[in-house]
């Protein structure tokens, strides 16, 4: 679904794509959109604020709350260090990655552009192993 400008959006309209994808308005200051990728989907929020943007990846997994405890110190001990990067919410388990590059569209396309593939090749599978290997401990 392509951007729908309207007087509140304060965005700057050269983001209306990004990486070949139209983002949707989601409010006066943030595009989303959803990538769907090889191993998984993310989305992506940029938000814009005076002196850089925020881009936000959610990718589609989410850790059982019972089994985020350590999964900091796994991340840590991934021989990816921007395993590090990702976020954690103990309260549900919600996965994010937060990136913050100057306002300009070659600087979050190139953001975005990695960091779904890191997401997609090395985070992604990386949680899913994270989370079995928990619940095959747990079933001892």
């Amino acid at each position: 679904m392509p951007v729908i400008a309207n007087e509140a959006c304060t965005f700057p309209q050269e983001f209306a794509e990004l990486c070949g994808k139209p983002f949707d308005v989601s409010g006066e200051t943030k595009l989303h959109a959803v990538f769907d990728l090889q191993n998984t989907a993310v989305g992506v929020t940029v938000d814009f604020h005076a002196s850089s943007t925020s881009i936000v990846f959610h990718p589609a997994v989410q850790v059982p709350v019972r089994l985020c405890e350590g999964f900091s110190r796994f991340c840590f001990e991934h021989e990816d260090p921007r395993m590090v990067e990702i976020n954690l919410d103990d309260k549900d388990g919600e996965v994010r990655i937060v990136k913050h590059v100057p306002i300009r569209k070659e600087d979050a396309e190139a953001a975005i552009r990695d960091w779904l593939a890191f997401c997609d090749a090395t985070a992604y599978p990386a949680i899913l192993r994270y989370i079995r290997q928990r619940f095959e401990e747990e079933g001892r």
